[in-house]
């Protein structure tokens, strides 16, 4: 609501606010970023949705996702940022690949590989929040240093 708020006061899009299905259709698909166009994608996304599971949905996203330069898919990217396969990454750098879809741009390791530590350190946190790392694992993950392959 908040995106379809900013979109329809400015009369472009401006704010996503896309659940990772529209995202993936967006990739798959390209649109010019106009209101028409996300409405598009939240439609083709109801339908892959309808088509496939949360897991096969998932997949895709993890396969097509850009990673910031011509990366594209978190193995693709983690070879290419980190010299080594996705199943191989520490809690620290999988934080740091898993952050750059969200600005591929602006995040880009390419530019300034510093770009995305603030957005990892946040997602450790909230990992550590959660539950899903304990305090040894954040700790550990914060004081590692990310390095560019």
């Amino acid at each position: 609501m908040r995106a379809l708020g900013q979109n329809l006061r400015r009369g472009r899009v401006v704010s996503g606010a896309s659940t990772l299905t529209q995202q993936l259709c967006k990739w798959l698909a390209p649109r010019e970023r106009t209101l028409v166009a996300k409405l598009r994608e939240a439609g083709a996304a109801i339908g892959l949705e309808g088509a496939l599971t949360k897991p096969e949905i998932l997949s895709l996203y993890l396969e097509f996702a850009p990673y910031g330069g011509l990366q594209r898919g978190a193995e693709q990217a983690s070879w290419a940022w980190l010299g080594k396969p996705a199943a191989a990454l520490t809690v620290a750098e999988a934080a740091w690949l898993a952050v750059l879809p969200r600005s591929p741009t602006r995040l880009d390791p390419g530019r300034d590989a510093t770009a995305a530590l603030p957005a990892q350190r946040r997602l450790l946190h909230r990992m550590h929040a959660l539950g899903w790392i304990d305090g040894d694992e954040l700790h550990t993950a914060l004081r590692q240093p990310i390095a560019i392959a």
